[in-house]
């Protein structure tokens, strides 16, 4: 606004000048006779601070490097995953190895460790034991488990089957323990637990003939 264009909002009275509208000029105005002195917006340059967001170009690239660190992320958490599963189903069959020799030595029976049947009462005689796997007291028929009773509960674990990915395979369809603690085939024999993704690693474990269990 210019010193012309303000003069129109005022205009003279009796009394002097006044504003339009009627209202009671401003005491200075009344005072002085004079209406104020307008400023030219010509001569004022007015700073805005406008908030500024991301542009087209910077939203592009953050969402390229998310999508490249998920590419290289995800592999990596699969392949944790798939290890902490496999390492699990390892260390379940080395406790349950231990706890059948454990058992043969209590009850004076000999006990087995065996591939499971759809049920989960009995051997299956596999030596796939990715189905799971029992332990149980042996029955008087080799490599299959005893009837349970009321007072005798058998098997005495059942397993599920492992994750798909997973596959666990033996050296012989049943491990069997003595009341001595040795293994019952004489030899060594081998549980492997491996798994079916690139670069998996098979976790052994071994049963000597003296029922010693190593990994």
């Amino acid at each position: 606004m210019n010193e012309v264009t303000c003069s129109r909002f005022w205009t003279e009275d009796a009394t002097g000048l006044a504003p339009p509208g009627g209202q009671k000029p401003p005491l200075v105005a009344r005072l002085f006779r004079t209406a104020p002195r307008c400023v030219s917006l010509q001569h004022m340059h007015i700073k805005r601070s406008l908030p500024r967001g991301f542009t087209t170009i910077e939203l592009l690239i953050v969402l390229a490097i998310g999508a490249l660190l998920a590419v290289i992320a995800v592999p990596s958490m699969r392949d944790m995953l798939n290890n902490m599963r496999q390492s699990s189903a390892a260390g379940l069959l080395l406790g349950d190895l231990n706890l059948a020799r454990g058992e043969a030595i209590k009850r004076n029976a000999r006990m087995l460790v065996c591939g499971r049947n759809a049920a989960g009462t009995d051997c299956a005689g596999v030596t796939n034991w990715a189905v799971g796997w029992v332990v149980c007291i042996e029955a008087a028929v080799p490599d299959t488990c005893a009837a349970a009773t009321l007072t005798e509960p058998n098997p005495i674990t059942v397993r599920p089957p492992v994750d798909i990915n997973l596959t666990v395979t033996t050296s012989a369809g049943a491990l069997r323990f003595n009341p001595n603690s040795t293994q019952g085939a004489g030899g060594v024999a081998s549980v492997a637990v491996n798994g079916t993704w690139s670069g998996a690693n098979a976790r052994t474990l071994l049963v000597a003939a003296t029922g010693n269990i190593s990994r």
